[in-house]
């Protein structure tokens, strides 16, 4: 039970019958894509220096089209 001055227990917020969580960008637009890019800069800057060479990325390179066919809405393992 909500106590009766708790935001959540109001009568409008007892309208909603549900809610959907887009935390990784697949439904709206999101930070999720310059999260990706800017995770991948510095993995190649810091941990990953050492193969960096030996692949195609470039900052440059990992465009929005790059994001959409290899990232977004994929599975994770």
């Amino acid at each position: 039970m909500l106590p009766a001055d708790c935001a959540l227990a109001t009568e409008d917020f007892m309208r909603f019958q549900g809610a959907i969580f887009d935390i990784d960008g697949v439904l709206v637009d999101s930070p999720h894509e310059q999260a990706w890019r800017e995770a991948l800069a510095q993995l190649v800057a810091g941990p990953w220096a050492g193969i960096a060479a030996g692949t195609r990325y470039t900052p440059e390179g990992y465009t929005s089209a790059v994001y959409q066919e290899y990232v977004s809405g994929k599975p994770r393992e």
